[in-house]
């Protein structure tokens, strides 16, 4: 999808359910991939701190209030550009679930409008 918008300034936001069944020391971790002018380069790339899954089943939210690990690049208006969501398993070896539709509790808030 091709997007276009206005830079708002503020942050990017996002909440997504999780759950690593019974399994003991899994982590998920995600990124945001930004891509301004839609010429397949990461303007900006922002990593979030991983969310140790714990041991009982059931679900748990993984936001971005858990702080940015790492960011590069800087935010401006969207002109053609793309926004990619990466989500991989940073510790563990056992599978984890996580959301993404909105129907199932999951959001990705991107600052911009328009």
């Amino acid at each position: 999808m091709v997007l276009t918008g206005s830079h708002t300034g503020g942050p990017t936001a996002f909440s997504l359910p999780v759950d690593s069944g019974d399994a003991v020391a899994n982590a998920v971790q995600a990124r945001l991939v930004y891509d301004l002018g839609g010429d397949g380069v990461g303007d900006r790339v922002e990593t979030y701190r991983y969310l140790a899954t714990d041991d009982p089943e059931g679900w748990e939210d993984y936001a971005h209030d858990r702080g940015l690990a790492s960011a590069e690049g800087s935010l401006g208006d969207l002109d053609g550009g793309s926004v990619r969501v990466e989500l991989w398993s940073v510790l563990g070896d056992a599978p984890s679930t996580v959301l993404t539709g909105t129907e199932d509790g999951a959001t990705v808030t991107i600052p911009f409008s328009g």
